[in-house]
């Protein structure tokens, strides 16, 4: 192992995967009735990635054993990885046949989004040139645990896919449309009524907008009986500070309640501010709002400086679902990739650090372009262990890859 300049070789021989990431897909135009006073819709996203098998030519060909890609996708907030058995699975009863392959889709366990995840999905082996590509879809289908797939015991014959393999490597590629089962998303128009609207999922009533959350709103927005104000560092001197309640906020956060209810700090008393280091006002308002209603507003979830003040404040004050929210929504890309993993190492985010380790680390066209930025080059003189980190990452030793077995029953 060699770190030189700030920059990592990628070990020759190993698989590549290019992974994209996900976007949530943009809901369709419809024309709305006059009265139409809410709308409750389940809002998939939708992402692809491919991955590159090299040394086709001396792959196993045992039935039963497989061998597994890295993570490849984040959809929905679970991630996503194939599993392929060149010698295919020996079920017979579920398919299998003589001199076939299987490949699967499954889901590997986040910790950051441990709900049901329903998914629909098409695997493709992709050839030289135009058009040369074999798919296969499957139709949605609930992940709920860790290792849960989906697939084909019969995906194809080896024999017919000496045209799609080139220089002995083979590129497989996974497209996801997956949504978190049960969740639907609803949006209250300009002329809708004070009221709450359910969702049936699997024949049970869901309580689509909870009254006691939009009264807790209402509430915030009047700045009625307030005892507390909260404001950010970086504001206008001046600037207006958010009006709210010691009792929600000390209910909503161990901090808070600490500071606000049990200490004899000067938050304790009646009127007192909470400066909230490193924010200005506007993300000062939307931790508050979460605190009060559990939810963020589509333009915060849009915007990725914001996401990574909310995750701070989130950890800074112990809001476990803040925190969830905003790293499963957090996109990852060459440029921030440095500063996403600093922020999860400073702030002891596991889940954070895992997500922009497989993004890194997913190919080595990818570590390369992330080790061109200067942020990279700085990591490596303040935070070396990173770079060790990432560098054990793509080379793993023989007994810490993932090892051939037989596929369960």
């Amino acid at each position: 192992r060699k770190v030189s300049s700030g920059h990592l070789l990628w070990p020759p021989g190993l698989p590549a995967a290019m992974a994209l990431e996900a976007t949530p897909g943009p809901p369709a135009a419809r024309r709305l009735p006059s009265a139409l006073a809410a709308i409750s819709e389940v809002v998939p996203e939708t992402a692809r990635a491919c991955w590159e098998v090299r040394g086709v030519s001396m792959l196993g060909t045992g039935e039963g054993k497989h061998f597994d890609s890295p993570v490849l996708l984040r959809v929905a907030g679970a991630r996503f990885y194939l599993r392929v058995l060149w010698g295919g699975t020996g079920l017979v009863d579920r398919g299998h046949v003589e001199g076939g392959f299987s490949i699967f889709c499954r889901r590997r366990y986040d910790e950051a989004s441990t709900a049901p995840v329903r998914a629909s999905f098409t695997i493709s082996i992709i050839g030289p040139g135009d058009g040369n590509i074999c798919s296969k879809r499957e139709a949605a289908f609930d992940f709920r645990r860790d290792g849960d797939d989906r697939g084909w015991h019969a995906f194809g014959k080896r024999a017919d896919v000496g045209k799609f393999i080139v220089d002995d490597a083979l590129v497989l590629e996974l497209r996801v449309t997956a949504w978190e089962a049960g969740r639907m998303h609803v949006r209250l128009l300009p002329a809708a009524p004070e009221s709450s609207g359910s969702a049936s999922t699997g024949g049970e009533l869901k309580q689509a907008s909870s009254a006691l959350r939009d009264d807790l709103a209402a509430f915030l927005a009047a700045g009625q009986a307030t005892d507390v104000e909260v404001c950010g560092s970086q504001g206008e001197s001046g600037e207006q500070a958010v009006k709210a309640h010691r009792v929600v906020l000390a209910a909503r956060s161990p901090v808070f309640n600490r500071m606000l209810l049990e200490s004899g700090m000067r938050e304790g008393q009646v009127g007192a501010k909470i400066l909230l280091h490193g924010v200005d006002r506007a993300v000062a308002e939307r931790f508050v709002q979460f605190l009060y209603t559990g939810e963020l507003d589509g333009d915060s979830l849009g915007d990725p400086d914001v996401l990574c003040h909310l995750i701070a404040l989130a950890h800074r004050y112990e809001v476990p679902s803040l925190l969830r929210v905003c790293t499963a929504r957090l996109t990852v890309t060459d440029d921030t990739a440095v500063e996403r993993l600093i922020t999860a190492e400073q702030l002891g985010i596991p889940s954070l650090k895992e997500q922009v380790m497989d993004y890194i680390c997913s190919c080595h066209r990818r570590l390369e372009l992330v080790q061109k930025t200067e942020t990279f080059v700085r990591m490596a003189k303040t935070y070396p262990q990173l770079v060790v980190d990432i560098l054990g990452r793509v080379t793993q030793p023989a007994e810490k890859r993932p090892r051939v077995s037989k596929v369960p029953a």
